[in-house]
C-alpha cells in the first residue's frame, strides 16, 4: 500500500496529514484516513514525498471503523 501527505484547507495552518491509498485512478483516489474530512474540503495531496503536489476535492467520507474514515477524492485541473 502507498501512503500519501496532505495538507488540509486552509492551507495557512502548514499541519500535515497521512493517509493510505485504497484505490487510484487519473481522476482520484480513495484514502485511509485518521482525519475527518468534510465533503467538498480542498486538500493537497504530497505523494511519497515528493516536491510535486496534487490539488483535490473532497467527494465523499465515511467512517470506516473507530480509527479510520475512507474518503473519495477528486484530482482538480
Amino acid at each position: 500500500m502507498s501512503t500519501v501527505e496532505y495538507f488540509a484547507e486552509p492551507f495557512t495552518t502548514h499541519e500535515t496529514f497521512d493517509g493510505v491509498i485504497v484505490n487510484a485512478s487519473e481522476s482520484g483516489l480513495c484514502i485511509l484516513t485518521t482525519h475527518l474530512l468534510s465533503k467538498g474540503q480542498k486538500i493537497e495531496i504530497k505523494s511519497n514525498g515528493d516536491a510535486v503536489s496534487q490539488t483535490a476535492i473532497i467527494r465523499w467520507a465515511r467512517q470506516f471503523n473507530t480509527l479510520f474514515y475512507k474518503v473519495g477524492l477528486e484530482f482538480t485541473k
